[in-house]
């Protein structure tokens, strides 16, 4: 709740930030809504984040995969690790900001951001 009433308006909060905010809140969301309006957020400001939620569609709220941790497993031939997770949120991220639109697209960086996690991790050694 503080975070969202860090903002002037929903506009400004960066689509990752709404990504991150729906997963943390959840089917709460119009109970959060609510708190924020009763709190003094202006309906207009939190309009765009209940659009989002309002919309069964709509990756922010609603993100649907394009591909699993076994895609990546074996596209990319990684084991199993938290890589998976860190790689399919960044893939949802993204898609939601419009970068890739399409499972090959997905596919295509996720080895991108791999090859550059295991070009960045192997200097660290």
């Amino acid at each position: 709740m503080p975070q969202l009433l860090s903002y002037t308006t929903a506009k400004d909060i960066p689509l990752r930030d709404q990504y991150f905010f729906f997963l943390n809140v959840g089917a709460v969301f119009p109970v959060v809504a609510l708190l924020a309006v009763a709190r003094g957020m202006a309906v207009d400001t939190i309009a765009p984040l209940i659009e989002h939620y309002l919309n069964p569609n709509d990756q922010v709220a609603h993100p649907t995969p394009l591909v699993t941790g076994k895609d990546l497993i074996k596209s990319l031939k990684l084991s199993p690790s938290s890589k998976i997770g860190e790689l399919l949120t960044e893939i949802q991220i993204a898609r939601i900001e419009g970068n890739i639109d399409s499972i090959k697209g997905a596919l295509e960086f996720a080895a991108k951001l791999d090859s550059i996690n295991c070009g960045s991790q192997d200097k660290n050694k």
